[in-house]
Parts: structure tokens; C-alpha cells; sequence
């Protein structure tokens, strides 16, 4: 054998031997992800002690050993909410464990899910970071915590189909009413399908099941209609012109990326526009940010213009969010942009 043959042959080894390496570090950065973001959230978590974070502490630490129904009410004053899920999950934990140490593995949970969808559809591993590590990734892991906890059952959902799947996104929007907005941006396709099969003069099951859907979403709006209109009355004042700016580029940014889904995009974004301008898009632009995700991500595998900037941005101003945690005990304070 010449030496160039063994040369050829010691390079065809050595692109198999990293080919693998990445193959094999590909699947596993779902779990590196959760072990990465549980050690991070550990750190973090002790420093966040102002805003909302002020809030959900005292109520942790009061609620144990509670009554029920006297545990569910001091919920409701301490934190102007009455989703029962996060109330349920921390009413049963906090006798037992810390509440960094929940939240952290919830954390690390919820890490995992997203990079294992990130993941499944083969977004190229250098994105990965901006997705896991820009500021509405950070606030959902520290600040949001009943969104990040509807977020994560949402992303459940999002793996499984028929009655599982919706399940799940019910447990989500139990546990944080705004989640709504994601499940019915996620039944866009199917909107699209309905409004197809109409034109034909017939309904498929898909459609029946929608509609079956939207009574139980109104069911649910019913019974928590008091919660709601509380907060769409405090959430008005912030609401006009200027509210829709943010939501309409994501939204613009979306149907650019979404070749060949233009359709099934602007009914998912548009919607988010039209709510952020009565209810302000405070609480709005982070919804308009992961439907933009989910399109943007499936364009050159994540690699593409919209997706940079946009992570990048995020990514500094997240930078920003953690100094102002570590400096203030609050990652808002001090954030001008």
C-alpha cells in the first residue's frame, strides 16, 4: 500500500471518527442542556429575590402545611392568580424540597424538551444556544414561573398526538391562562383545513374535533371568566397603536421564513397581533417570539438571517437580564431596551 492510499485512508478514518463524535453529541444535548441549565439555575436562582420573584418565595414558604382551601386563597391574594396547576405542584412539594431545587429541575425539564424539539428537527447545533439562552428562554427560567410551567406542558403536548397532546396543552393553559394564545396558534394548520373542507361543503374529524376544542376552551373561559376579565382590565391601559409594533415585525419576520406555510404563519402570528393591541404587548411578544421560533427554526435548519439577528439581539439583552439579577435581586430592573 502506498503512502498515499494510507494517507487517504487515515483521513477517511479520522472524518468517520468525528462524524460520530458530532452524531453522538447531537443526541445528547438534550440531557448536556438540562444538567447545564440545572447547575446554571442553581447559581442563579439564590440572587433573584425582587419582583415577581418576591412574590412566588413568600408564597412557597408560607403554604406549607396550610389547610387546602386556606393554602388556595392565600394563592389567589399572594398572587392574583387562580390557575390550580402551579398551585398544586407547589402546595405538594414545598414541605419537602427547597424551592431553587424544584424550580431548578424544572428548569432542567423544561431545557430538555425544547432542545429535544430543537433537536428532532435538525436545527444546526451552533443555534442551539440562542434558542436555549436568550432573554425569554431566561425568563421563562426564572422570573415566569406559572408560564414556564404551562410552557412546559405545552411542549409535552407538543410530542404526542390526539387526546394526550391535548391533555397536556390543557394542563398548560390550567396553568397559565395566557397559554391559550400558543395552543390556538398551534391549531392553525388545522383551521386551514376546516376552512378547506367548508369550501368543499363537507367537515372531516379534524374538524369536528377543533370545534369540540373550541367548546371546551370556551367552557374553560366560562369558569375562569372572573380571573380573566381582571386581568384584560388591568392589562387595557397598555394596550394601542404603539403595543403592536413589536408583535407585527415577529410576525413579518415569521411569514418570510415560513416558505411555503405563509398562510398556516400569519394565522398563527396575526392573532397576537390584534390581542397586543388592546392588552399591550408586555405579555404578548413572547408568544409572537416562539411562534416565530418554530417557524424560523425549520428554515435552513435555523441558519438563516431572521433567526441571527434576532438571537443575537436576545441573546445580549439577556445578558443584561443577568446582571440585573445578580446586581438588583431583579433581572427588569435597570433593562432600558
Amino acid at each position: 500500500m502506498t503512502d498515499r492510499m494510507k494517507g487517504l485512508k487515515s483521513a477517511g478514518a479520522a472524518s468517520e471518527l468525528i462524524f460520530a463524535c458530532f452524531f453522538v453529541l447531537g443526541r445528547l444535548q438534550p440531557a448536556l442542556y438540562a444538567i447545564l441549565i440545572f447547575a446554571f439555575s442553581m447559581i442563579v436562582f439564590p440572587y433573584y429575590e425582587g419582583g415577581d420573584q418576591e412574590h412566588y418565595r413568600g408564597f412557597y414558604d408560607a403554604v406549607s402545611g396550610m389547610p387546602l382551601s386556606e393554602a388556595y386563597d392565600y394563592y389567589a391574594s399572594a398572587l392574583g392568580s387562580r390557575e390550580p396547576v402551579y398551585f398544586f405542584l407547589v402546595y405538594g412539594f414545598s414541605p419537602y424540597l427547597e424551592k431553587d431545587f424544584l424550580f431548578s429541575l424544572i428548569n432542567a425539564l423544561l431545557a430538555f424538551v425544547v432542545v429535544s424539539w430543537v433537536v428532532s428537527n435538525r436545527v444546526r447545533f451552533y443555534i442551539v444556544p440562542l434558542v436555549v439562552f436568550n432573554f425569554y428562554a431566561l425568563v421563562l427560567f426564572f422570573p415566569a414561573e406559572r408560564l414556564k410551567l404551562a410552557v412546559l406542558l405545552f411542549m409535552i403536548g407538543c410530542f404526542w398526538r390526539g387526546w394526550v397532546r391535548y391533555f397536556f396543552w390543557g394542563g398548560a393553559i390550567f396553568s397559565h391562562t395566557q397559554t391559550i394564545l400558543l395552543v390556538l396558534s398551534a391549531q392553525s394548520r388545522r383551521v386551514i383545513s376546516l376552512f378547506v373542507s367548508l369550501m368543499r361543503g363537507k367537515v372531516d374529524g379534524g374538524g369536528v374535533f377543533l370545534v369540540l376544542i373550541a367548546v371546551l376552551l370556551c367552557v374553560f373561559v366560562f369558569f375562569m371568566r372572573g380571573h380573566i376579565f381582571d386581568k384584560l382590565e388591568f392589562y387595557m391601559e397598555f394596550g394601542g397603536v404603539g403595543a403592536v409594533i413589536k408583535p407585527l415585525i415577529l410576525s413579518g419576520l415569521t411569514a418570510y421564513c415560513a416558505s411555503g406555510r405563509r398562510l398556516e404563519s400569519l394565522i398563527s402570528s396575526l392573532p397576537l397581533v390584534v390581542v397586543s393591541f388592546f392588552v399591550g404587548d408586555e405579555r404578548i411578544v413572547i408568544f409572537s417570539y416562539f411562534v416565530f421560533l418554530y417557524f424560523a427554526l425549520n428554515r435552513n435548519r435555523g441558519a438563516n438571517i431572521p433567526v441571527v439577528l434576532t438571537g443575537g439581539y436576545f441573546l445580549v439583552k439577556g445578558v443584561f437580564f443577568l446582571i440585573g439579577i445578580i446586581e438588583y435581586g431583579d433581572g427588569f430592573a435597570e433593562l432600558v431596551f
